[in-house]
């Protein structure tokens, strides 16, 4: 007789909620992001003008792009954020009364050891604000993570 396990479809993990501050990688992240805007820009020539293209090029360049969804319902705020290939523990969650920051940063490749045959996404950084169509209340909010999509239920306020 064979045990079989629950498909990891139906596992919920929930995801730490944090305040802005606790996201201590923010400031070494964004001179990432400045560094290769600059080498860019140079390689541009320094032609003024395109600043702004040269940081959403390294954006694109550093960071994996992450789509998603706000809901708004009676008394709450529901987002949905695709960040497949992510666990929870490599996630974190700032939450304020008006904006949400999902941050990721993958820690390990849970393949390693195997042959890996094609890896679809690059980079392994996610990075994105959301902001909200109403004040929530941070402490109340719950985030969880299932099949790659990070869910944040928060109340309005």
């Amino acid at each position: 007789m064979t045990t079989q396990t629950a498909p990891t479809d139906f596992l919920v993990d929930h995801v730490q909620i944090c305040t802005p501050e606790e996201l201590r990688d923010l400031p070494e992240l964004q001179g990432q992001i400045a560094k290769r805007a600059k080498e860019l820009f140079e390689a541009r020539g320094g032609a003024r003008g395109y600043e702004s293209r040269d940081w959403s090029q390294a954006e694109r360049e550093l960071l994996r792009p992450v789509e998603f969804t706000v809901i708004e319902y009676e008394d709450e705020v529901r987002v949905r954020a695709g960040v497949l290939g992510f666990e929870a523990d490599e996630l974190k969650l700032a939450l304020e009364a008006r904006r949400a920051i999902v941050r990721g940063r993958k820690c390990r490749d849970p393949e390693l050891g195997n042959k890996i045959f094609y890896v679809e996404w690059s980079p392994n950084e996610i990075f994105t604000y959301i902001e909200l169509p109403v004040e929530v209340i941070p402490g109340k909010a719950v985030c969880t993570l299932r099949s790659g999509v990070l869910e944040l239920i928060a109340p309005k306020k």
